[in-house]
């Protein structure tokens, strides 16, 4: 398990995977963090870490793709002082460009993604960095079909990018569509990712553990 300083502050951000329902009141703790990968993160690491008392955050929003992050960042990240940075962020990059409704190629989602973790390092230089893997699946109700296999492929390409961005940064590099992949050899996507993008329960506690195990291979005690 990895030990969380009193000093720490770790925060979540992306779209609405990591959004995860959270309320927009910060004094409403019951719902500041959301539900998802992020909260079972946040449980586990505030308990074991819970004499130091370290600052946990979530600014995940739903529909976000990486110019949007990029627009938001001095409230959402910068303004926070972030000594941890978690990022999962790439899936509405491919649905906005596939849809037509944003520039988002790969090779700008790609200069975007090290523009933004280049001021992010400049600005703390002692801060680490988790990256996350992104993951698309076709919708499992069939809509739109001649969509699902241009986005997913999209998808993938930004998951190949957010690999080589996360070796060049040093960062811990957190495989979601890997592991679901396995277990999708034995278990129907429905019970994953109810949507093609969304994680049910068990999903999310998939990817919570996917992230607890690569923090602590990097960074654990």
């Amino acid at each position: 398990m990895i030990v969380l300083k009193s000093n720490d502050v770790l925060l979540f951000q992306g779209d609405s995977i990591t959004h995860g329902g959270r309320g927009l009141s910060q004094t409403d703790l019951n719902h500041v963090i959301g539900h998802g990968y992020q909260d079972t993160i946040a449980q586990t690491l505030g308990l074991a870490n819970i004499e130091r008392r370290p600052t946990i955050l979530n600014r995940g929003v739903s529909g976000d793709d990486l110019a949007r992050l990029h627009a938001r960042k001095q409230a959402d990240l910068f303004d926070l002082k972030p000594t941890i940075l978690s990022l999962l962020i790439g899936t509405n990059d491919a649905s906005h460009a596939i849809h037509g409704t944003a520039d988002l190629a790969p090779e700008k989602y790609e200069r975007c993604y090290r523009d933004l973790l280049d001021e992010v390092k400049a600005a703390f230089p002692g801060i680490r960095l988790i990256l996350g893997q992104p993951f698309r699946y076709p919708r499992p109700d069939g809509a739109e079909p001649e969509l699902q296999k241009p986005i997913c492929d999209y998808v993938h390409e930004n998951a190949v990018i957010v690999e080589s961005i996360a070796r060049d940064y040093g960062a811990v590099f957190v495989r979601y569509g890997d592991i679901f992949d396995e277990w999708l050899k034995t278990v129907p996507l429905t019970h994953l990712i109810w949507d093609g993008i969304h994680p049910t329960y068990v999903g999310h506690a998939i990817m919570a553990k996917a992230w607890l195990e690569a923090a602590d291979a990097a960074w654990g005690v």
